[in-house]
């Protein structure tokens, strides 16, 4: 079987670095890039956003982190 589309779903399943690192999405983005130039495909990302279960934590900032 050849996918066309790979999906990761949710995000923080896959990735466990920190988010507002540059080094740890680039060590997470690198081999997706290689998955896609290497096989074709493509891929989906899905990122839920936080739920928030305190004061400030439920901001249009933090849902959309």
């Amino acid at each position: 079987h050849k996918p066309a589309v790979i999906g990761f779903d949710p995000l923080y399943k896959f990735h466990t670095g920190d988010e507002s690192s540059v080094r740890d999405i680039t060590a997470f983005f690198d081999p997706l890039d290689t998955l896609i130039a290497d096989c074709g495909v493509a891929v989906l990302l899905v990122h839920h956003h936080g739920k928030g279960s305190g004061e400030g934590l439920t901001t249009p900032a933090h849902r959309n982190r």
